[in-house]
């Protein structure tokens, strides 16, 4: 069924809702306002299935009934899970968590691309009602490139209440504690003069610079540039960005964050005129 012409009933009717959300950085942020006006609609009844840690990152002030991290999901997205009986695995881990989430009557997921672990989940789990952006919901949004991301994201939530405006959602995430001191700390520990260029570099294999193209970009940006100072964030490998120069004996990694998805900070390079 596409996008109902006729909206479903809004939040009282839903009294075990759950919602999935799954991808990268760039996923989270999409899916914000549209969980947080799901989670507005639902008054603390909505659970939330999600990679581990993303509750903490993206999703701090919305008020959950539960939160189910997808460990599983992560094993396949990334290859790791067993191969050789990758569907029985699936489909027993999916089971696990539909026992977790218990009775379901209202299913919201976020995905934006088929993943097999969702049919499986969808299979056992057996909401009374299904919406998303794929084939195999109860409500499907159409998906096309013509809306904003966040505005398609957004309609999930508008199936249930048609006055929802997204501009009432729209505020920046609430970033952790923790994050900020870092990035406050790290900002304190540099020279006064010194300008920071902060390189975000995960992504799927297919799309990633090879390594040694970033090293050579990031080096030839510091020769340029004799005040600034390059940093590598996300879960890459410090070693993987080879530096022309020698690191000073103030080159540091921090590894404060190791559990989040901004877990390591390198300094490239700091080298400044006399």
């Amino acid at each position: 069924m596409v996008a109902s012409s006729q909206r479903l009933t809004r939040e009282a009717q839903w009294r075990s809702p759950a919602a999935l959300i799954v991808g990268g950085i760039g996923d989270h942020l999409i899916a914000l306002p549209a969980l947080r006006a799901v989670a507005s609609l639902m008054q603390g009844r909505l659970q939330l299935l999600c990679i581990p840690t993303a509750r903490e990152i993206f999703f701090p002030d919305l008020a959950l009934a539960a939160v189910h991290p997808m460990h599983h999901y992560h094993l396949h997205q990334i290859g790791a899970a067993p191969a050789a009986h990758a569907p029985d695995y699936r489909e027993n881990a999916e089971r696990e968590l539909a026992a977790v989430i218990g009775h379901c009557d209202l299913f919201l997921s976020f995905e934006r691309a088929v993943h097999p672990s969702t049919t499986a989940l969808l299979r056992v789990l057996k909401p009374q009602k299904s919406i998303g952006l794929l084939p195999g919901f109860d409500i499907e949004i159409p998906f096309h490139h013509t809306p904003h991301a966040m505005d398609l994201a957004f309609a999930l939530p508008k199936e249930l209440a048609t006055d929802l405006r997204i501009e009432d959602f729209a505020s920046p995430p609430k970033l952790p504690d923790a994050a900020l001191a870092l990035a406050g700390k790290l900002r304190s520990d540099l020279p006064r003069e010194a300008v920071l260029l902060a390189v975000h570099a995960d992504t799927k294999p297919d799309k990633a610079w090879p390594p040694a193209k970033l090293g050579q970009l990031l080096n030839e940006f510091l020769d340029l540039h004799r005040h600034a100072i390059a940093i590598v964030v996300g879960f890459c490998r410090a070693t993987a960005y080879p530096s022309r120069r020698p690191l000073p004996s103030s080159a540091y990694a921090i590894c404060s964050l190791a559990s989040t998805p901004v877990c390591f900070m390198w300094r490239i390079s700091m080298e400044f005129p006399a």
